[in-house]
Order: C-alpha cells, then structure tokens, then sequence
C-alpha cells in the first residue's frame, strides 16, 4: 500500500479508530508524527536457545508451552490484592522454567496453558528449579510458534548472530508509550509507515547537496 507522510495514522493497516486513538494520546496524528516519534532507546534482545542452554544468573531468552499457571495471594476470582503473583510453567519438551510474575494476578487472563510464549530475563536457580522472575514476555501466533527451541539456532529474525557468537543479539527499539499502546505495537506500526511510504519522505535537504557530502536522503 503507497502512502504519503501526511495521511493520517488510520490508513495504515491494523490501526482502526481505537487504536488511532491512543496513537493520538501521544501526539501522534499522521505518518510524518510517526516517522518521527523516535525510541527513547535501543535494548539487545538475548539469542535464543532451549531451557537447558539457559545461563543461570545471566539474561537468556527461550520459548516453550504454558504447562500450569496459578496466583498467589488473589482474592475472590478476578479479583487479585495488590501484591497478587502470577507464576507460569513454561516447557520445551524436555525441561521445564518457572516464570515468576509480582504484582501481576491480571496476567492470568492474559496468559494460559496450551499458549506458547517467547520470554526473556534474567534467569536463577530457586529451590532446585530454573526461574526467570518478570520476564519480558510474547504469546506467539500460530506462524512465529515453530518448533522447539534449538541451542545452535536462532529463532529470533532480523540480524541476530548465531547463539554462539557471545555478546551478539538483536537491537529492538523501546519507543514512548501510552496506556494500552505498548512499544512493540508502535514498533510494528513504524514499520509498516516506513514500507508504506517509501520512496516519498520529503527531504529539505537538496539533491546536490546529499551527493556533494555522501548524505543518505532522509527517507
């Protein structure tokens, strides 16, 4: 789809009125807002492996089937208390990681057995058991599922070196947020306002200035 920087944000695909919305919460009203609505930072996503590859007190990444999940500590269903705990056991086929969540009894409805997740964090050994504790984490779509996990390769797209290759991963982008519009959704939004508009952003900087300097157009 061929779009122009100054349509407005509901053109792009999978962003209805609701969603246009929140985008406008952030000041954000047209492509050209969006193109512009730079990440606040970059974050190294971990190389993925299986549950057993995992390093113990390091960052690791993995994914795996939701096996059980409880809350500790909620009230009456739906209903959690404010230091609620949502704990899920996750599975590779082989071994098994509990993922420990504070704070966070809402997540039951979020998260549920049979649903298989990429999570990321910091991993520790607790009472005999591999535990990541708040995890970065992402319920995968029935194309993302694949397979299990393989130590040698990397399931994760777009630049990541081979599990391997130490202190190599993927960059991902932490953008400004607002309530119900998380950094990834605008991360994929910007991405889909990138593909649709390009080859015409507007540049104020001359073409014979670009070449006489070796500057890349703005686009």
């Amino acid at each position: 789809m061929a779009l122009r920087t100054g349509d407005p944000i509901e053109k792009l695909p999978g962003v209805g009125a609701a969603t246009a919305k929140k985008f406008h919460h952030l000041g954000l009203r047209t492509l050209s807002d969006l193109l512009r609505h730079y990440p606040l930072r970059y974050e190294e996503h971990a190389d993925e492996g299986d549950i057993a590859s995992l390093p113990v007190d390091a960052v690791g990444s993995t994914r795996g089937t939701v096996e059980a999940s409880r809350v500790v500590g909620g009230g009456r269903q739906g209903h959690f208390g404010k230091k609620a705990r949502f704990e899920c056991v996750l599975s590779d086929g082989r071994n098994t990681l509990l993922c420990t969540f504070f704070n966070a009894g809402y997540l039951s409805r979020q998260i549920r057995p049979g649903m298989r997740l990429r999570v990321q964090g910091k991993t520790k050994a607790f009472r005999g058991t591999l535990q990541m504790v708040s995890p970065k984490f992402e319920v995968l779509t029935d194309a993302e599922q694949g397979g299990t996990a393989d130590a040698n390769a990397v399931l994760e797209p777009e630049g990541s070196g081979q599990a391997g290759d130490a202190g190599v991963g993927c960059f991902h982008p932490v953008y400004p947020t607002t309530e119900g519009l998380p950094s990834d959704r605008i991360a994929k939004a910007v991405a889909a306002a990138l593909e649709a508009t390009a080859g015409r952003v507007p540049d104020p900087v001359p073409p014979s200035l670009l070449e006489h300097h070796a500057m890349p157009p703005l686009g």
